[in-house]
């Protein structure tokens, strides 16, 4: 059970958490118009900006993690929270480019997200040995 002391919430593993997640709410706000100028990456092939989102959000779904077992969750209640929460974050960070001029909101980009966030959790699991590894076949 989380600890129950006040403002056990702030500690260490929340500052990359916040951080992270404004530079994926400031790289949803760059407006896409012919006159934009910025980073390579945010101009590369749009194909490959959809498939960064699932490292993107698997990034934020382990330091999420991180910072809910700090907090004092076992890592079950910390995944299902993390997973929840970062499926919200990223259903907001759609709606907030369906209001920057150029970009959308896209039902894929969310699907892709979400495969990131499952990623993660997969990853935790296996990590803590959670997962069982098959045995090898003999034949």
């Amino acid at each position: 059970m989380p600890d129950r002391t006040p403002f056990r919430w702030i500690n260490s593993a929340l500052w990359p958490l916040l951080l992270y997640m404004a530079a994926i709410f400031a790289l949803s706000s760059i407006p896409d118009d012919s006159s934009f100028s910025g980073p390579a990456l945010l101009l590369a092939y749009p194909k490959l900006n959809n498939v960064l989102h699932i490292p993107l959000f698997a990034g934020l779904a382990l330091l999420c993690l991180r910072y809910l077992h700090a907090t004092g969750f076992d890592w079950r209640r910390a995944e299902l929270y993390a997973g929840g929460g970062m499926l919200a974050f990223a259903f907001s960070d759609e709606l907030h480019q369906y209001f920057v001029p150029g970009r959308f909101a896209s039902i894929t980009d969310l699907l892709l997200d979400a495969a990131g966030v499952a990623l993660a959790i997969w990853w935790s699991r296996r990590r803590r040995g959670e997962l069982k590894q098959r045995p090898a076949r003999t034949s």
